[in-house]
């Protein structure tokens, strides 16, 4: 019986450990710091490989981001609720209402690959350059952000 409960008890610990969530270091190169502010950590499980990100709207407006304007490194972004099979389809607008935060997590389309039947999501690569296309109040704005390093 003792066995059976180590066994379960080691599986249960292997499970939660396989997903973890890194911070990462970040620079705003925007003059944006009083519409919006952005957390960003590394995700990595076994089925996702992509950034997290916490995007606070600081505003009494709503606030719409345009990912289909946005790039990383460069790059279209993939967001979570998206399937890998449509990574190139343009994405609907992600609106958040004043004072409030979304959370989504992404990824470089060219991460994602389709691989001897199955799709895989690569880690993203860090540093690398996030450029996020908001829109309040009928004023469009570009969020520069270098994603520079996971927080040890």
């Amino acid at each position: 019986m003792k066995k059976y409960y180590i066994l379960i008890l080691t599986i249960f610990l292997l499970i939660l450990t396989a997903c973890t969530n890194m911070p990462i270091k970040t620079r705003v190169l925007s003059k944006t710091e009083d519409i919006v502010k952005i957390e960003a950590s590394q995700i990595v499980s076994l089925e996702n490989n992509g950034v997290q990100l916490i995007i606070k709207n600081l505003t009494d407006k709503v606030l719409e981001i345009d990912w289909n304007s946005s790039s990383l490194d460069g790059d279209n972004i993939i967001i979570s609720g998206q399937s890998y099979i449509q990574k190139n389809t343009l994405l609907p607008k992600t609106v958040i209402a004043p004072f409030s935060k979304a959370v989504k997590v992404i990824n470089k389309t060219t991460n994602i690959e389709y691989f001897m039947g199955e799709w895989e999501e690569n880690s993203l690569e860090l540093p690398c350059k996030l450029v996020l296309h908001i829109t309040v109040e009928d004023k469009k704005q570009y969020v520069v952000i270098d994603l520079l390093e996971k927080i040890r």
